[in-house]
């Protein structure tokens, strides 16, 4: 029986295997958290004890992140939801585990070469590295996704990315092929000492670092009738704005702590765990192929021509800034949180990932109830069905009776949900489910 136990456990955590074992099996893409550790208020890393050294507030204490309820909660540092996870493999490329795009490493000699736009191009498309011919300029969402805002200067891992000069400021941008909707003449670069994303000309001179891998595919949005819209590639659910002068209304603006706690307090589609997104985040929903708004306006229709606040703030550079996304064109900037005396005010669109509770409201009393997770050999056999029981008590009566097998039980349960979404949009891979079960309930039907 406890061969079978295992056998059971861990061949659905081998069929997981078949693709990168983590939450975008259901999804095409993984957006990485930013790398963004500390927490912020209006102008400083938020620390109970400062001394000045010059112009320059220094923390003598331990820096910390507020709690639930209290001011500038939700910010970026209070999520971990997809830690970064590169890999040096050790011949002049890098792999990103999560995205699977492989990026080059650059040398000494190479990093500080700076080139045209053509020229770039046709330096990643000659390029021989790591083995591999099949090198490409990035597109800039493909760029976003290795950018670290937790330091700067530059705005990467340089445990992975060490190298970095500049002479001139063009030094500081890096080429991405994705091209500028108002002025064919400009594409978008990467500011890489902050980690920003402007245009610029085509006739400039920028660094390049190729990538290659399979290109992003397209957005696909599923409007849910409930205010809500479902990113069916990154696995985001975002919330849409109304034109009613409410709570959602397209015209409300927010500092950037009332942004924090608006999106903290939302109620919206049965959902009580929205946040203020992170800057990686909101550039999923830049649409590169079109302005004013640059947002696929079918889902999200009541968007300003204007910023919109992300819940990262600019770190070690000017800490009273957070960045923010101007739609109108889609560049990714940082805006003032605080200046002289005044807060400022932009737009906020909040976002949500897995659902981890739905919250049900009466008249008298909001609770909390977590979801069934779905079973996979529910969604095979039906809840009620004998081969449905005899795994259950297989669970309840050998598996749940160690701490081995809880562990192993909460697992399962962990990656369920995943599986479940996966058999109902891959029928080959229900195929192959539905065979492992049967083959299991076969095994526990004869001993």
């Amino acid at each position: 029986m406890k061969k079978t136990l295992a056998y059971y456990l861990f061949s659905l955590v081998a069929l997981l295997g078949m693709t990168p074992f983590s939450p975008a099996f259901c999804f095409d893409l993984i957006v990485p958290d930013t790398g963004q550790e500390l927490c912020y208020d209006w102008d400083k890393i938020i620390c109970d004890a400062w001394h000045m050294e010059g112009p320059v507030q220094v923390c003598d204490s331990t820096p910390y992140c507020p709690e639930e309820g209290e001011d500038f909660y939700g910010q970026d540092a209070h999520y971990t939801i997809n830690p970064p996870d590169l890999a040096d493999n050790g011949d002049g490329t890098v792999t990103d585990k999560l995205t699977g795009l492989m990026w080059e490493q650059k040398t000494e000699e190479g990093e500080p070469k700076t080139y045209a736009y053509s020229d770039a191009l046709t330096y990643c498309d000659t390029l021989t590295l790591g083995s591999h011919s099949d090198w490409r300029v990035p597109t800039r969402k493909e760029f976003s996704t290795i950018l670290n805002f937790g330091r700067v200067s530059p705005a990467l891992d340089i445990a992975y990315f060490p190298l970095y000069s500049i002479v001139v400021p063009d030094d500081a941008y890096y080429w991405t092929t994705s091209a500028y909707h108002d002025d064919a003449s400009r594409v978008w670069r990467i500011l890489i000492s902050f980690g920003l994303i402007e245009s610029g000309l085509t006739s400039g001179r920028h660094k390049v670092r190729c990538v290659r891998g399979d290109t992003e595919p397209a957005a696909r949005y599923t409007d849910n009738g409930d205010g809500t819209v479902t990113d069916n590639v990154a696995g985001l659910m975002w919330e849409q704005k109304t034109d009613d002068g409410g709570s959602r209304d397209k015209d409300n603006s927010y500092t950037w702590n009332d942004a924090l706690a608006y999106c903290e307090r939302l109620l919206l589609g049965n959902h009580d765990d929205w946040r203020l997104p992170n800057a990686k985040e909101l550039e999923r929903l830049v649409d590169l192929s079109t302005s004013n708004p640059a947002i696929d306006t079918t889902y999200f229709p009541h968007t300003e021509n204007r910023f919109y606040w992300t819940g990262t703030s600019c770190t070690k550079c000017h800490y009273r800034k957070a960045f923010a996304v101007d739609f109108s064109d889609g560049k990714l900037d940082y805006r003032n949180k605080f200046l002289a005396g005044d807060y400022y005010q932009n737009f906020t669109r909040c976002v949500r990932t897995a659902d981890t509770s739905v919250t049900t409201t009466t008249a008298a009393s909001t609770s909390t109830v977590p979801p069934k997770p779905p079973c996979p050999a529910e969604e095979i056999f039906g809840e009620a069905s004998d081969e449905a029981a005899l795994l259950r008590n297989l669970r309840d009566t050998l598996v749940s009776t160690t701490p081995e097998g809880r562990e192993l039980i909460k697992l399962y349960y962990l990656w369920s949900p995943l599986i479940v979404s996966a058999m109902r949009e891959d029928e080959h891979f229900k195929k192959r489910i539905q065979e492992l079960l049967e083959e299991i309930v076969q095994t526990l039907q004869s001993q």
